[in-house]
């Protein structure tokens, strides 16, 4: 499997999907981080499959704008006018 997979229909639709161990590596942090971030509903996220154990798969899309919110509020709360 190449990495990251990439799922589509024809042309009409294209979108890379990570593993939560490729995302851990990107960031540089365990597994159990980013299991824990989908278990609180931190991180944006899919659930691929039925059954007790249904596959988690990352949009990198998804994660990609949620990177920028996080920076954007990050910047906001560090910039609040409340804080002179």
């Amino acid at each position: 499997m190449s990495w990251p997979l990439t799922i589509g229909f024809g042309d009409l639709f294209i979108e890379q999907l990570l593993t939560p161990t490729q995302l851990a590596r990107c960031w540089r942090l365990s597994r159990k981080t980013i299991y824990e971030m989908v278990a609180e509903g931190t991180l944006p996220h899919l659930r691929l499959g039925n059954g007790q154990r249904p596959r988690i798969r990352f949009r990198r899309t998804d994660i990609l704008f949620w990177m920028k919110c996080q920076a954007r509020n990050s910047a906001v709360e560090q910039y609040s006018p409340c804080d002179y």
